[in-house]
């Protein structure tokens, strides 16, 4: 029955995004995002951040993103590595935010809480960690590491 759940949940997220794709607001935070002033790699972490946020899902996200974001940050000289691994880091950040269905079926299905009670350390390792992580990379590919 988790196994169900789980799915259904991830079918559910995945579905929402491919409708709010659709969305003039949408397109509208893509060109937002992708226009973001600094290193091309913050770009690409704030914008599949974003998106993958949106959409409720970090795969998701990233399906949805990176073939309307990918070109132009390869344009503008970005390395493909690089922008594969921040953008693979950074989706992972705010797609548990308390709408996604990783969350939803984490916290209700598998541990029995509600949001209130475990949102505030469900968060903690899930948005903050990977927050923390995806700045470590950006400076790291930025020295050349």
């Amino acid at each position: 029955m988790g196994a169900l759940l789980a799915i259904t949940n991830t079918a559910a997220v995945v579905g929402f995004g491919a409708v709010a794709q659709q969305t003039t607001a949408f397109m509208a935070a893509v060109d937002v995002v992708t226009h973001f002033p600094g290193s091309p790699l913050v770009g690409a972490a704030v914008a599949v951040g974003v998106i993958a946020g949106l959409t409720g899902s970090s795969s998701g996200g990233q399906q949805i993103a990176l073939p309307l974001i990918a070109p132009h940050y390869l344009d503008a000289g970005v390395d493909p590595d690089s922008l594969h691994r921040v953008v693979a880091i950074s989706s992972g950040a705010l797609d548990t935010l308390p709408h996604g269905g990783y969350v939803v079926t984490t916290i209700r299905a598998i541990c029995g809480e509600t949001h209130k009670a475990a949102y505030a350390s469900f968060s903690a390792v899930t948005v903050v960690v990977p927050l923390l992580g995806v700045v470590l990379a950006i400076i790291l590919f930025s020295l050349g590491m």
